[in-house]
């Protein structure tokens, strides 16, 4: 019991500096004009994967362009809830978001490799992501 207390208190400290010289190489007034870039970044990207998609008609095309869809919505939510102090009912959102970007440029660099998958599983591991994601936000 008291060795994990002690992991514990260290592991606090060690978060504590991290952000102390996180903080003094990138100000936090930073952060909005990051995201804002990557936010601008990732419409580049869209617009790219969108135009590859109509001229090649290749599936995986659609699924990265549906991935970065979910990122540049992830992206906003930060953005829009950055000054508001990160609302808890829009963390669950935030966290679906990021798990569908993830699912789904998975999904499109398997069929880009040859190994196309069902939709069937597709639609499991879409259903899985909201769980998780709900559990990940209310239980841990």
């Amino acid at each position: 019991m008291r060795m994990n207390i002690a992991l514990q208190a260290a592991a606090h400290r060690t978060y504590n500096q991290i952000h102390y010289y996180l903080d003094l190489c990138f100000p936090p007034e930073w952060v909005k004009p990051a995201l804002i870039l990557a936010f601008l970044s990732t419409g580049v990207l869209v617009a790219l994967f969108a135009y590859l998609n109509r001229y090649t008609r290749r599936p995986y095309f659609v699924l990265w362009t549906i991935g970065w869809l979910f990122y540049a919505l992830w992206i906003t939510a930060t953005i829009t809830f950055l000054d508001a102090g990160d609302p808890r009912s829009w963390e669950w959102v935030k966290l679906i978001c990021i798990g569908f970007c993830a699912l789904f440029l998975f999904w499109g660099s398997l069929q880009f490799i040859g190994r196309p998958r069902g939709q069937r599983e597709m639609a499991l591991m879409i259903l899985l992501t909201v769980i998780w994601s709900f559990v990940a936000r209310n239980h841990l």
